[in-house]
């Protein structure tokens, strides 16, 4: 469990150890509201990160959201909660991220 402040976001950092063909898993909810989510890999010497799962609201307090991406290139992969749009709410998030094995 983890609070997201009002107008605020909470990055989490995933670096998968080879970069080749791990990859990334997620599973999140929030309680009685929705959130902002998505997804960007920051390689070495690039200033700015590149979106690899756009950012959209997700009504996480009704359904539990869950995916996974396959990392194609070596980076360090954020996964962003935002929740700047809410100027009374904060969030209550519950969540679960995996870097997962390469596979063969």
């Amino acid at each position: 469990m983890s609070p997201v402040w009002r107008l605020s976001i909470k990055p989490l950092t995933a670096a998968p150890p080879d970069g080749g063909k791990d990859g990334d898993r997620w599973k999140f909810y929030t309680e009685d509201f929705d959130i902002s989510f998505g997804v960007s890999r920051q390689c070495a010497g690039q200033e700015e990160p590149e979106v690899v799962v756009p950012f959209q609201r997700v009504n996480s307090q009704l359904v539990t959201e869950e995916g996974c991406l396959y990392c194609t290139e070596p980076g360090k992969y954020i996964i962003t909660f935002d929740n700047q749009y809410s100027y009374m709410r904060s969030k209550t998030l519950f969540y679960n991220i995996e870097v997962l094995p390469p596979t063969s």
